[in-house]
């Protein structure tokens, strides 16, 4: 599989920009609290891109990406997607300039958060307890804290004033200080990951209903309102509902306190969610995951579909547009979490089990598949798709004993028993035909690629 091309070649070339140096608890950060969410690899990466630039210098050498498949042992694919995963992070920024001999790539090391501000975070400390044992997540707490100054003692530092004098006799002997515009020193001033979050967020709408709620818009300060783009995004909360939260928690100096904005957010997500805790959810497969590119028979139409296509909105395809209920929402993001499942499996296993189950998902039937799935370490829609067609006789047993166990309580019989509806590409009569006769399911699929289409064209 080859998907990396349309953004990234071997014979592209590529410097580092390495001016935040690491501390020895940068690093420390790094391995501890950073690699248990983007993953030994992309960590791999990162020190490896970090050590290309020589003590002393802000710049590496000019070099191939060939290089960097040869020093990690990976193809480009994987590599391009460990980059989007530290630069999601907020640990590299990439930049990209075409030349006439190919495309030339900046990649910027970006310094972690420090141990303070990470535990602080609304979002990295909840995602970080997810991926721990309750015992490992307290063991980072010990090794990344100790005890603050007893209260007993008092501060006597000097401050700058009490310690230097001002020796200009003549304002003009103060001269500003010019630096070349185009040169830039070392520094360190960590960025994380909230600004695109921030951009992402419609505060324009949050200011206008905040305006008729009689909020000053001066209580929208930088911290506030980079605490709302992650609550929003991390608890999903929309804007009109933001604006209801941010109204309960002003305080008497109408400033909004944003303590008690996260306690708001955190009993919504309750309300809405039960005790469950968000997590890190792939909207779509990941574009390292994908077999089809440039799609051309039925069959490679279909996994293409299933492949670029969100669970959700997969979903709402099959049900002509309808939003789903809230019901088969939990029980697709149960599954996707539960069981590790990628978007575009999953999407696999919705269109088996509904078109088998009269358009209907039956919770344990979904599970029991998505738990053999996961089993069996299914990672891509290919694998899906032939582990659907291969096991599908082995599926249809655990359905018919589902329903042998909730029908022999009643004992009822019926004589027009209703038909299985079985889909064309698992139907064993149709197996020299093309893949997704079936009008409906041409047409769903037709439908998804035209709303692809339009969405890139965009």
């Amino acid at each position: 599989m080859q998907f990396s091309w349309k953004f990234v070649n071997p014979k592209d070339r590529y410097v580092v920009l390495y001016k935040e140096k690491l501390s020895e608890m940068d690093h420390k950060s790094i391995q501890y609290l950073y690699q248990p969410l983007v993953g030994g690899l992309a960590v791999s990466l990162y020190m490896t891109l970090l050590n290309e630039v020589n003590t002393g210098n802000m710049y590496s050498r000019q070099t191939t990406h060939r290089w960097l498949m040869d020093v990690l042992g990976l193809p480009l694919d994987e590599i391009f997607q460990y980059r989007k995963r530290l630069e999601g992070i907020g640990l590299l920024k990439t930049y990209k300039k075409a030349t006439p001999e190919g495309n030339v790539f900046i990649y910027e090391i970006l310094c972690p958060l420090s141990p303070d501000k990470f535990f602080h975070d609304d979002l990295l400390p909840i995602y970080l307890k997810q991926k721990l044992e309750e015992r490992h997540y307290e063991r980072l707490l010990t090794m990344f804290a100790d005890k603050r100054i007893p209260d007993d003692y008092e501060e006597i530092t000097q401050s700058f004033n009490e310690v230097f004098a001002s020796e200009f006799r003549n304002p003009k002997e103060i001269i500003s200080s010019e630096t070349d515009q185009n040169m830039q020193f070392f520094s360190k001033d960590p960025q994380g990951y909230s600004h695109n979050l921030m951009e992402q967020f419609d505060f324009e709408l949050l200011f206008a209903t905040a305006k008729n709620s009689f909020i000053s818009r001066k209580a929208f300060t930088p911290n506030v309102m980079e605490s709302i783009a992650m609550l929003s995004y991390l608890y999903k909360i929309n804007v009109m509902d933001m604006s209801k939260l941010i109204l309960r928690c002003q305080n008497q100096h109408n400033e909004i306190d944003i303590d008690e904005l996260r306690k708001c957010a955190r009993e919504f997500f309750h309300i809405n969610h039960g005790e469950e805790m968000p997590t890190l959810i792939e909207q779509k497969q990941p574009e390292y995951e994908r077999t089809i590119i440039e799609p051309k028979t039925p069959e490679e139409h279909l996994l293409y579909t299933f492949e670029t296509t969100s669970p959700l909105e997969f979903l709402v395809s099959l049900s002509q547009g309808a939003m789903p209920s809230d019901n088969d929402l939990a029980l697709v993001e149960k599954v996707m979490v539960n069981q590790k499942l990628p978007p575009g499996v999953v999407n696999v296993l919705l269109h088996y089990v509904m078109l088998k189950s009269d358009m209907k998902l039956q919770s344990n039937y979904v599970e029991t598949i998505a738990s053999h799935w996961a089993r069996k370490n299914i990672t891509t829609v290919r694998e899906a798709y032939e582990m659907a067609l291969s096991e599908h006789k082995k599926y249809q047993t655990w359905a018919n004993e589902k329903k042998t166990k909730t029908n022999k309580s009643t004992r009822r019989t019926s004589g027009n028993a209703r038909k299985e509806i079985v889909p064309d590409w698992l139907d064993e009569t149709k197996k020299k035909e093309p893949v997704a006769q079936s009008t409906e399911i041409a047409e769903r699929v037709r439908k998804l690629k035209e709303k692809l289409q339009n969405e890139n064209s965009k």
